[in-house]
């Protein structure tokens, strides 16, 4: 039979710990409000300027002098996964669903005989690859769960990719992250950031919210600094909007969870009284046996 103090001391850690989560699920929906709003209004921007970088590079004809050589590889040998994550826990499953399937994907293209490596933004994706598969990490960089999302730093992450392009030669850089779409569903999105020609209209053909055109466009003042400037703001957006886009589906996860960690709390508080109340009874029902034997006997 349990001891009543300690089941006293149980039932008082479990409702101090109902109410830490209780605020963190407080702090999250209100974090999240700001969010969701913040994530919504990017995607507008990124996807009018993907839809311009690649309507732009329908045009480009085998004389046009770009110094975009990936766009000219027939195949990718070497490819990068930048996978954007969060800096804390306590989300529910959302870091470790993100860190399985780039791992998956990665060893995926190495079995085949490529090549691929993993840009890691989030101190969780970080210390879980460190642990699962340290040999994939190409570079290890703190997120944006505890900053704020500011356009230097995410230039900076843009050039630190493009310097990593150049100087060991990849042909392709996919965008992994955690794509918000409620406070209960997230799912994980895998982008085509940088690819051949042929891989980049695919994809971009492929894309349902993808606003294909063919109109001629008239290039001011030449088609290379156009498209080149077009590609940074394309790289620059779809950066940003999977910061944005994963913060929110951070703090979704995070009172999802939050909220799942209160009812159970709830749950154990109303197990553990019950038995206290049982064991309480039992106790004085034999306290009353051991007096009564005892008159009895006398």
């Amino acid at each position: 039979m349990a001891d009543l103090k300690t089941l006293r001391n149980r039932i008082k850690g479990v409702k101090n710990i109902q109410k830490i989560t209780q605020a963190m699920k407080v702090v999250a929906a209100s974090k999240l409000r700001k969010a969701r709003i913040a994530a919504e209004e990017s995607r507008l921007f990124s996807d009018a300027t993907r839809s311009s970088f690649f309507n732009s590079i329908k045009s480009i004809e085998p004389s046009d002098d770009i110094s975009l050589g990936f766009l000219n590889n027939s195949e990718s040998k070497k490819t990068l996964f930048v996978v954007v994550a969060s800096d804390r826990g306590l989300c529910g499953g959302l870091n470790n669903n993100l860190v399985k399937y780039s791992i998956a994907k990665a060893k995926e293209i190495n079995a085949n005989g490529g090549e691929c490596k993993l840009f890691l933004i989030g101190k969780k994706v970080v210390d879980a690859i460190k642990s699962k598969a340290p040999e994939l990490i190409l570079s290890e960089n703190e997120g944006f769960s505890s900053r704020k999302i500011e356009v230097e730093k995410v230039t900076d992450f843009k050039n630190q990719i493009l310097e990593i392009v150049e100087e060991q030669n990849y042909d392709s850089v996919r965008l992994i992250y955690t794509g918000f779409e409620s406070a209960i569903s997230q799912t994980t999105i895998d982008q085509l950031l940088i690819g051949s020609k042929y891989e980049l209209l695919s994809e971009f053909d492929n894309d349902n919210n993808a606003n294909a055109s063919n109109v001629d466009f008239e290039y001011e003042p030449n088609k290379q600094e156009v498209i080149l400037a077009l590609f940074d703001y394309y790289m620059l957006s779809g950066l940003n909007q999977s910061f944005y886009e994963s913060f929110a589906s951070e703090q979704g996860a995070r009172m999802t969870a939050m909220d799942n960690a209160v009812k159970n709390c709830k749950e154990l508080t109303d197990k553990l009284t019950l038995v206290y109340n049982r064991t309480r009874q039992a106790k004085i029902t034999t306290e009353l046996v051991e007096i009564i034997s005892a008159v009895e006997s006398l």
